[in-house]
């Protein structure tokens, strides 16, 4: 009689081992998985907020320049006018940019359109803005939703 009572208890202690290792293993997985995902999204994160600044630094660098004489040019979401864009790469590991014409950029990537326009306000004053846009280098079309970046920039000059 103690024999069978014996195994009897044996094979239920050992269904609760058994329970409670596939509890911990399952809340060892979902751990794993949850560092998984907020690697990937830190990583994803990272690559948008590169592209943003990039965008940034690319309308600066042309807003610090002198302001053009004459009146003119467009800004996004307008169409590119003659003398009043290019188009810039940012090497990813020096950040230097490097600024092509419309038929010298890459076609291949991802190219920053800047677009600049000049206008006269107030009381003899003028306006110089730039805009910056990421786009398909194929393509020359901008880069929409989260993937894209975009940037524009004013100030007012005498």
């Amino acid at each position: 009689m103690t024999n069978r009572l014996f195994r009897k208890r044996v094979w239920i202690e050992s269904g609760y081992t058994l329970a409670v290792t596939m509890m911990c293993i399952a809340i060892v997985s979902v751990g794993i998985g949850n560092a998984a995902l907020a690697a990937g999204y830190g990583v994803l994160s990272a690559s948008q907020s590169q592209r943003d600044v990039d965008a940034r630094m690319a309308a600066t660098d042309r807003a610090v320049d002198d302001v053009p004489a004459e009146t003119g040019g467009a800004v996004i979401p307008g169409a590119p006018v003659d003398g009043w864009y290019d188009y810039v790469v940012v090497n990813p590991s020096t950040g230097r940019l490097s600024t092509y014409s419309a038929n010298d950029a890459p076609r291949s990537g991802e190219l920053i359109l800047r677009q600049w326009r000049v206008s006269t306000i107030g009381i003899g004053g003028r306006l110089f803005e730039v805009s910056t846009t990421l786009v398909d280098a194929a393509t020359r079309v901008p880069i929409r939703g989260p993937h894209g970046a975009q940037f524009t920039l004013s100030r007012v000059s005498e």
